[in-house]
């Protein structure tokens, strides 16, 4: 009988409830532990997957039985949490973003090197079938040349989503806004499609929320190394909330994605897009979590590895650098010394 890679799951709020699902839908995975301080969560997360909970993460280290640690705490715990797990011996699988500074960020992907561990951020819109057309349309040229990309993240949320918890909406856990929090997972797509951005011009404002430190609103215009530009708007301000839209031209052709599900696919030569990839997938979770459990089983690298976790991550501080500085700033590349905001 093949072995099951074991997880334990860390943080037990509300995105918790996905991974347990993607998790016991894996036939390769089990979840054999659950923590969170916060005793509604952890009774919750007990009574959903059969697993023993501990309120006190040292606890959950300690088991030997536990493969990966899946951390989905607020950001700013991210990397000391998934250093810890590093130390003692644990895969790391954690919530987007990886954390809420590059050199946090890379700490923890140095500890999982160090310690020969896995790690893996969850960014599973790249896993569904719109975006597997789109890159298959960009590898056969149907694209041409690409020259804009535009995502926009329009969603609302109360003053009650911010005051729920004391550390929503700071620097320090939160690590940003809309655009950190919301518009991250289009703004990864962006460069996973476009490649690289070189450079961004940013604005943020916080004009609908009181008692938040970071952004509501904010908006970035990028160019691409290959010289394609690029627009990003992201708000939790636009009431009642509107659909997620990622826009991609190409001199030949152009693709309008909308929350996940293909609403324009257009292309001179009349390539045409396999109807079952249209839709929005509904098991993206279940792909990405299982993608990382046979990477572990075969040992190889999973498909979203922590340097492409670190990539979202430097094109979001660079805007927030920007609006700060009220200038153009240039993005990082991954050899370079990077300066972070906050």
């Amino acid at each position: 009988m093949r072995k099951k890679v074991r997880f334990g799951l860390v943080g037990c709020g509300a995105v918790s409830k996905l991974h347990i699902a993607a998790i016991q839908a894996c036939p390769d995975a089990e979840i054999v532990a659950v923590c969170d301080p916060f005793r509604p969560n952890l009774v919750n997360a007990m009574q959903a997957t059969g697993a023993p909970g501990y309120p006190e993460y040292h606890e959950i280290l300690q088991r030997d039985d536990i493969d990966v640690i899946d951390i989905m705490t607020a950001t700013g715990l991210h990397a000391k949490m998934g250093i810890e797990a590093a130390r003692a011996g644990k895969h790391v699988l954690v919530e987007k973003p990886i954390d809420t500074t590059i050199e946090a960020a890379q700490s923890l992907i140095d500890a999982c090197r160090e310690n020969g561990v896995k790690i893996s951020c969850i960014y599973q819109r790249r896993f569904g079938g719109p975006v597997a057309a789109i890159r298959a349309a960009q590898a056969r040229g149907d694209f041409g040349k690409l020259n804009e990309c535009c995502c926009h993240t329009k969603w609302f949320r109360p003053q009650a989503y911010y005051d729920c918890v004391n550390w929503r909406g700071t620097w320090s856990m939160d690590g940003g806004g809309a655009l950190m929090n919301q518009s991250i997972h289009y703004i990864d797509l962006m460069q996973y499609i476009m490649g690289d951005v070189d450079e961004v011009m940013g604005y943020t404002a916080t004009l609908a929320h009181t008692g938040i430190e970071t952004e509501d609103v904010g908006v970035a215009v990028l160019r691409f190394r290959t010289g394609a530009l690029g627009l990003i708007e992201g708000t939790t301000s636009a009431y009642p909330g509107f659909s997620t839209r990622l826009d991609i031209h190409g001199e030949n052709g152009t693709v309008m994605l909308e929350d996940d599900v293909i609403k324009v696919w257009a292309f001179q030569n009349g390539a045409v897009c396999d109807d079952s990839l249209r839709t929005k997938t509904v098991q993206a979770h279940v792909y990405q979590i299982n993608d990382f459990t046979q990477a572990i089983l075969c040992d190889r690298e999973p498909v979203v590895t922590g340097e492409d976790a670190l990539k979202a991550l430097r094109i979001i501080l660079a805007i927030y650098q920007s609006a700060s500085l009220g200038r153009p700033v240039k993005v990082p590349r991954a050899a370079e010394t990077e300066t972070t905001c906050g």
